[in-house]
């Protein structure tokens, strides 16, 4: 498959303030500008979302365990700058305790404060390792499952806001552990309707280029954690993504920000990329009925038809067909062919 051509400035994209820069000069400025700080402030405080109203203990009365998991919070934040190693520990897991205790709305804020300590924390030089000195890996590594986590458990909750914020965070962690860049990731979803499956492919194998040359270059590990598996979360990322909140864009809308399904799009793109690349023939073939079913939710019928006709010959060059049965090739070709009929491409 050939690399597509990458712009080098892509990276210089502030999501804060929603601009795209040309050069290092202009965007070590603007990182620098008041108007940048400000944003970036108000970007920091709309993460944090009302999950809720208040839960009320029965009998009028406060739960000892929620009471006592709140005092271990106050101790935590207590050492956040002091012993963050400790403190970064001590807030994942009262997270999870407060989850337990169905409390989701102090779990939410307390992955919010782990979110922000981290961010803080990756963001200064790297010191000697020591007891309270948690490594680049560990920083990293925590900050990614905290944004997934506080991702899911925003879809408690079915609002426009919080589903907005899951998407968010999402692909906050998807750029932190994979290396996805969220405006290259814009820009292919944005034209996935607009180019060939091919083409897209290309463009979703360049978006995964750092994963491909340094994890599948090597002997695949089986992995217990699906958190550490790619295709798994790029799988969830594309439901996430797919899902219709209660809000819809007008037509007449222009905005330079692709829609939620055309993310999805590029989400299952690269899912198919990696199975290509792990010659996982049935991941492939699922891959493009799921891109197929996306498209079709787009409107892109044409598109729709050619993921059916590339699934079919994925499905004939592995022959994954039963003899005593209508090969799924053929089915895949036949409905491709409806869907263009339909169309008036034929």
């Amino acid at each position: 498959m050939e690399r597509t051509q990458s712009n080098s400035s892509r990276n210089l994209y502030c999501t804060a303030c929603k601009k795209k820069f040309s050069n290092e000069a202009t965007w070590n400025a603007h990182l620098k500008s008041a108007k940048h700080i400000q944003s970036e402030k108000a970007s920091a405080k709309s993460t944090t979302v009302n999950l809720g109203a208040s839960q009320k203990a029965t009998s009028g009365q406060s739960n000892p365990a929620v009471a006592q998991v709140s005092m271990k919070l106050k101790q935590a934040m207590s050492i956040a700058a002091s012993k963050p190693s400790r403190a970064v520990g001590a807030l994942w897991t009262l997270a999870q305790e407060f989850y337990k205790l169905k409390r989701p709305r102090e779990s939410a804020q307390v992955l919010n404060d782990l979110i922000e300590l981290l961010e803080t924390l990756q963001s200064q030089p790297t010191k000697a390792p020591d007891a309270d000195t948690l490594t680049s890996a560990q920083v990293s590594g925590t900050l990614y499952l905290s944004r997934l986590a506080l991702s899911r458990l925003y879809l408690i909750y079915w609002d426009d806001q919080s589903l907005e914020l899951a998407r968010k965070l999402f692909v906050k962690a998807l750029h932190g552990k994979w290396k996805i860049d969220e405006q290259q990731l814009n820009d292919v979803a944005t034209n996935c309707s607009s180019i060939s499956i091919p083409k897209l492919l290309n463009a979703a194998e360049d978006l995964i280029r750092i994963y491909i040359e340094k994890v599948l270059c090597k002997p695949i590990k089986a992995k217990s954690d699906v958190n550490q598996m790619l295709p798994v979360i790029l799988s969830e990322g594309e439901m996430l993504f797919s899902l219709a909140g209660t809000k819809t864009r007008n037509p007449r809308e222009i905005s330079k920000d692709a829609r939620p399904q055309q993310i999805a799009v590029a989400m299952c793109a690269m899912a198919i990329v990696i199975h290509q690349h792990t010659k996982n023939d049935e991941g492939e073939l699922i891959g493009y009925q799921n891109l197929s079913k996306l498209y079709l939710n787009l409107g892109a019928q044409g598109s729709a038809a050619e993921a059916l006709m590339e699934r079919s010959l994925t499905a004939a060059a592995a022959r994954k067909c039963d003899s005593h049965e209508l090969p799924s090739s053929m089915v895949d070709a036949m409905i491709a062919l409806i869907i263009c009929l339909e169309i008036g491409n034929y």
